[in-house]
């Protein structure tokens, strides 16, 4: 895998999936300041991480404050409360963060329809989904998983 002039990255979301995504960093040499909102998942990560942080990251200020500009790739690994990981994921970019992928974990957040530059891109099989009212704005850098065609996923 190569590194992809990636010379920072901020690892939002320190459980399992988040912890082997900042240790794949730490071995690539990629400078990784990692958040959770859980403080032993914080100690548990100090060997892969060069900065940690205990905090809510759906907390704007909060988020701000970290700097989130200057990373070259924001991952969003929140995996147990969807609202929080598609909060934190929309303040990234609002905040000008430059890359940011986020993790899809339930049917929930693999549901959710999407907008693209002001312009609704209608998904297949979203029509009586009571998720297709909430709009969400993909950049060239966010993606969901794919789904079923004519399954609601709710």
């Amino acid at each position: 895998m190569a590194k992809d002039n990636i010379d920072s990255a901020l690892v939002i979301g320190l459980g399992r999936f988040g912890f082997h995504v900042a240790k794949k960093f730490n071995e690539l040499g990629i400078d990784v300041m990692g958040i959770d909102i859980k403080e032993d998942r914080v100690i548990a990560a100090t060997d892969v991480l060069t900065r940690g942080l205990i905090g809510n990251t759906t907390n704007a200020d909060f988020l701000k404050s970290c700097g989130v500009e200057n990373f070259d790739l924001c991952v969003v690994t929140i995996g147990g409360d969807f609202e929080a990981s598609l909060k934190t994921t929309w303040q990234l970019k609002q905040l000008g963060a430059k890359k940011v992928i986020a993790r899809a974990s339930s049917a929930d957040s693999r549901a959710v329809p999407v907008t693209q530059r002001g312009r609704r891109k209608h998904l297949p099989g979203t029509s009586g989904c009571p998720m297709a009212s909430l709009p969400v704005q993909l950049t060239p850098y966010f993606g969901l998983h794919p789904f079923r065609p004519g399954k609601c996923h709710l």
